[in-house]
């Protein structure tokens, strides 16, 4: 499966408006695009107690150790001179597992979806 991620001017980064299965043999392969010159960034990955930072490359696979049932956290820092510049959250992708397939879809949509649902019930009881 490949997710393409743009980095931009703003900090946080959406991924995707739909879920996507990733089977249990296949790669989640990151493809990054942007305007800055990521030559001295690095990826940091978090999944659970996982996590790992990667020297920046346009396209990453993501471990398969990272690919388990919670929230997938993927950061870019970009370096220069030594310093921090500039960082990219990009939004958790929400992971979960089946006994077939494992379900992937960005974070912050299904807190969209129950805050709808919730505003819906508030609108009844009132």
């Amino acid at each position: 499966m490949n997710l393409n991620i743009k980095l931009d001017r703003e900090r946080l980064v959406k991924t995707t408006d739909e879920p996507f299965l990733i089977a249990k043999n296949e790669t989640l392969t990151l493809n990054f695009t942007s305007r800055y010159d990521l030559t001295n960034a690095v990826v940091k990955i978090k999944n659970g107690t996982e996590k790992e930072t990667f020297k920046f490359s346009k396209t990453l696979a993501v471990p398969k150790s990272f690919i388990f049932a919670g929230k997938l956290n993927i950061q870019v820092e970009l370096y220069v001179g030594g310093d921090k510049a500039k960082v990219w959250d990009i939004l958790p992708l929400k992971i979960i597992e089946t006994d077939q397939e494992i379900q992937c879809f960005d974070y912050l949509d299904n807190i969209d979806k129950r805050l709808t649902a919730l505003e819906k019930l508030h609108e009844i009881i009132m």
